[in-house]
């Protein structure tokens, strides 16, 4: 009897456990994003590919000048060119490689310093575009509502 109550109280326990969780009322914390928007849903979106037309006219504008060519979001664009004009499978894969270490590096940098890294190449980006705006060959990538949204903000 006594092993009997023992297995009895710990499914009680068990049940009570279970029960008071289940009340538990969330922190009220949200997620980042839209429910049900997964990320390849999203960069499918007509927005998205308006979106990465746009930034493809702005970085040919701004990677072009000695001031934002060494910067990071050039040297990303460098680096996709070179992938998408190399036919010789064996030179790809090495560049994939090359590219592999480098982004491995960067991901074993202290939050602060990927944080730092992020920052400067969104400054650099709006600074292209405020740059770009000032006398646009393609205006569309000035009023694009997208675009206004994510660049011209203090």
């Amino acid at each position: 009897k006594v092993l009997e109550s023992s297995r009895m109280r710990t499914m009680l326990l068990c049940a009570l456990v279970a029960q008071i969780h289940a009340q538990t009322p969330k922190t009220g914390e949200k997620k980042a994003g839209l429910p049900g928007v997964t990320p390849a849903a999203k960069a499918m979106s007509p927005d998205a590919i308006q979106l990465g037309k746009l930034r493809v006219v702005l970085y040919d504008f701004g990677c072009t000048k000695p001031e934002y060519a060494s910067s990071v979001p050039c040297k990303g664009r460098e680096y996709v060119k070179k992938l998408k004009d190399e036919k010789d499978a064996a030179k790809k894969k090495e560049l994939m490689e090359q590219h592999s270490k480098e982004a491995k590096q960067i991901m074993a940098l202290p939050i602060e310093e990927k944080k730092k890294r992020s920052q400067e190449s969104f400054a650099t980006v709006k600074k292209m575009w405020k740059e770009y705006c000032q006398a646009p060959k393609d205006s569309t990538v000035c009023t694009n509502d997208l675009m206004k949204k994510t660049y011209d903000k203090p």
